[in-house]
Formats: structure tokens, C-alpha cells, sequence
């Protein structure tokens, strides 16, 4: 890039990066991508729903729970969050 302050990302850069992470198996990046990405768009329930996935892929399912939950809290009307919640909890119940 020739000119750094003039560069942009939004959402949906920080989104494509962590589930590229995911599919090549990096759990470690894609955490940190989607953890930045809720960090820099607090409001937005999508990154928090996104950084569930990448939670739950990577075996981390209660923080997943509450990446969900945070998701449902932005969007009740969310239904894939509502959905994993309800998975995920029959996975540790078991």
C-alpha cells in the first residue's frame, strides 16, 4: 500500500479475515480477528455472532455462550444465536 492513512476497513473485511483464519484451522488468528472486530463495532450484533462461531469451532463453548448471548441482547430477533445457545448447551450438558 502506498498510503496507510488513507486505508479502510469495515466489518465485513474484519468477517472474510476470520473465517478465512477458520477454514484453514487457525484458531488462534480468527479469535483475534473476531475479538478485534468486536471491539472496534461494539453495536453491531454480527460480530458478535460471528465471533461465537469461531468460539464454538475452536472449543471454547462458554465463551461462545456469552458471544451469543451479547448477539441476541444487540438482536432478539437473531435467530441463528437463539439456535446455538440451544445447541451448544446439549453439548455440554452431555
Amino acid at each position: 500500500m502506498k498510503n496507510l492513512s488513507t486505508y479502510e476497513t469495515s466489518e465485513r473485511d474484519f468477517n472474510r479475515l476470520g473465517y478465512q483464519f477458520l477454514r484453514l484451522q487457525k484458531c488462534d488468528n480468527a479469535l483475534q480477528v473476531f475479538n478485534s472486530s468486536t471491539l472496534i463495532f461494539p453495536n453491531s450484533w454480527n460480530t458478535f455472532d460471528s465471533y461465537g462461531e469461531a468460539l464454538h469451532q475452536c472449543g471454547k463453548k462458554e465463551e461462545a455462550i456469552k458471544m451469543y448471548q451479547k448477539s441476541v441482547e444487540l438482536n432478539p430477533e437473531n435467530e441463528n444465536a437463539k439456535q446455538m445457545l440451544l445447541k451448544i448447551e446439549k453439548e455440554i450438558k452431555k
